[in-house]
């Protein structure tokens, strides 16, 4: 996450996505419905850990939207299989709560809180074999989910609904 590193990177600021000393910040008001993200390579046994402090989740229509962070098979790429840490917006309005669900591919979505926009989360996916557990603040949240076997990747994204609102900042990745 280095601004300064700009050979061969790809600029997403159009998707809401940019750094700043060291952060990855997420701020994106589409004027239509988008789904965007991005993702890294990863391989065998990892924790993967980050804080998360989301700011603002804010929809303007019936339509749900979702902030994304997963473990997604890489090779065919596919954000349809894996597991995933979510964040949901089902409701419009400033004041709605954010759901926080645990969820993976044939396997029921775990409920996992309520929370309203501004809090933080210290995330840590922990990934061991096949399956995927996730700690939120030190404590593990939910049922461990499981994983596409092999060729995965780290996947950050968002589905937003057009005229949402997100605001978040990703530190310590």
């Amino acid at each position: 996450l280095n601004p300064e590193s700009s050979d061969g990177c790809w600029n997403l600021v159009e998707w809401g996505f940019s750094t700043d000393q060291g952060q990855l910040l997420l701020a994106h008001k589409p004027g239509q419905d988008q789904q965007r993200g991005m993702s890294t390579p990863i391989s065998g046994d990892a924790d993967i850990r980050f804080g998360v402090q989301l700011n603002e989740f804010r929809t303007r229509s019936n339509k749900v939207g979702f902030l994304n962070f997963g473990i997604v098979q890489h090779d065919p790429f596919s954000i349809y299989k894996g597991g995933y840490l979510s964040y949901q917006q089902p409701t419009p309005g400033g004041a709605s709560p954010v759901r926080v669900l645990i969820s993976g591919n044939n396997q029921a979505t775990q409920k996992i809180t309520v929370l309203e926009a501004g809090f933080q989360h210290e995330v840590l996916l922990s990934i061991e074999g096949d399956l995927m557990r996730v700690f939120l603040n030190g404590e593990q949240t939910g049922d461990p989910v499981s994983l596409p076997a092999t060729d995965r990747a780290f996947w950050i994204g968002y589905v937003l609904p057009s005229k949402s609102e997100l605001d978040v900042m990703i530190t310590n990745l």
